[in-house]
């Protein structure tokens, strides 16, 4: 790669499916109808990228995830970036697995506390 070149140049998120379909070798006719769903959620998610993802006053936040879905299907997804590890989110880290029991109670919240008529 020479050096000072972006290796992911800005482009549709249509053009990027289409030539990661075809340079992939794992796929096969099977894969087709997947393939053509992809490239309509593409389309779909370039033209609601253009209008900040509103359509009819309404937030299209399906669209992108279902192109994702799509992606993994046809095994175009990283599933572990190299050399990239796993980042434990911070409430995980802060409880030991054994530090409570499976059988205890839930905290009680201040709008449990109203419902049941003992806020304060």
């Amino acid at each position: 790669m020479a050096q000072g070149r972006d290796p992911f140049p800005s482009q549709s998120v249509h053009a990027a499916l289409n030539s990661a379909v075809r340079q992939a070798s794992h796929l096969t006719d099977d894969h087709r109808p997947v393939v053509a769903l992809a490239r309509v959620l593409a389309k779909r998610v370039d033209q609601l990228d253009k209008k900040g993802f509103v359509i009819d006053g309404r937030f299209d936040n399906v669209s992108a995830g279902m192109l994702l879905k799509a992606f993994d299907a046809l095994g175009l997804t990283v599933k572990e970036p190299r050399g990239a590890r796993r980042v434990t989110p911070r409430d995980e880290s802060l409880v030991p697995p054994s530090a409570e029991p499976e059988d205890a109670a839930p905290p009680v919240t201040d709008m449990e506390k109203f419902r049941q008529g003992r806020a304060g």
